[in-house]
């Protein structure tokens, strides 16, 4: 794995929006010019704005609050929170651990190089602005629904958590899209590992745009995409990350533990509170 260790330091000198000299940098990190200019080069591609003042050194045009690995595993019970700076993708990184997860883990990055989304199209992730997470859980029976109706599913719970959190006008998109203002918002993701009849192994992946500020609109990949902060609401991101795992790990248990109840009985009372319009039918 590449050790992110010398960038993440430098975000985190950085991270208070003062002009740090390079002469400081340098001296903090005990590595040389050059390399500190790799390290510059490094954030910016993670989409970092590193304002370089002239004949001085660099400031972050704005701060970055990173996720709290600690306090998520102290606090929520039922798996694993593992915080990585960055990462291909966090649905690939569970899907190559998978031989030792346990349902409920999670995995989830400040930064995404290959985030991904529907059909294999790319999700636009930089780093520390938004929340990337996967899940891994682990049925013992074949959920025939996973691709379909299981990523309906975890969109109306994480619906459900943005509404109680202030966000108005929030809709579900089919199969798997959450949209705000007639704009995408957020996305999930649904992998199955295997083709046993009896078990399922299951990867749900999540991305919920929180603040995009400061990217220019040609490096967006989603061009009709909306962001929290444009709205208005402001939600703390470890806030955030801990009542979606609460509420995911919640609701997979629920449905795990009643084998009479199918996902399709679950969706229906949320469908309801945000597509009215949307029919629910067997395939």
């Amino acid at each position: 794995m590449i050790d992110y260790t010398i960038p993440m330091k430098l975000i985190q000198l950085l991270s208070d929006e003062k002009v740090c000299s390079q002469s400081h940098l340098t001296q903090q990190m005990q590595i040389g010019r050059l390399e500190l200019e790799k390290h510059i080069r490094t954030l910016k591609g993670w989409q970092i704005r590193v304002i370089n003042v002239k004949n001085y050194g660099y400031r972050l045009e704005s701060s970055i609050h990173f996720l709290n690995e600690g306090k998520m595993n102290a606090e929520l019970p039922g798996g694993r929170v593992i915080v990585l700076p960055a990462v291909g993708s966090t649905n690939q990184y569970l899907l190559d651990s998978i031989a030792i997860l346990k349902s409920g883990d999670v995995c989830t990055a400040e930064y995404q190089q290959a985030g991904r989304g529907k059909h294999g199209s790319q999700w636009f992730s930089p780093f520390g602005s938004n929340l990337y997470l996967s899940m891994y859980w682990f049925l013992e029976k074949d959920l025939q629904e996973a691709t379909m109706y299981l990523g309906v599913f975890i969109s109306h719970i994480i619906a459900n958590i943005l509404q109680e959190q202030g966000v108005s006008d929030i809709k579900v998109k089919w199969p798997n899209d959450i949209y705000l203002r007639d704009r995408k918002l957020a996305g999930i993701l649904v992998e199955k590992k295997g083709n046993n009849r009896n078990q399922s192994e299951i990867i749900i992946g999540a991305g919920v745009n929180l603040s995009m500020k400061g990217l220019s609109s040609n490096t967006l990949i989603q061009k009709n995409w909306i962001d929290l902060q444009e709205t208005g609401v402001t939600l703390d991101r470890n806030d955030l990350l801990a009542l979606i795992i609460t509420s995911m790990r919640k609701a997979l248990m629920q449905f795990e533990q009643n084998e009479s109840i199918t996902l399709l009985q679950y969706l229906r009372p949320l469908k309801k509170k945000f597509n009215p319009c949307f029919k629910i039918v067997h395939t």
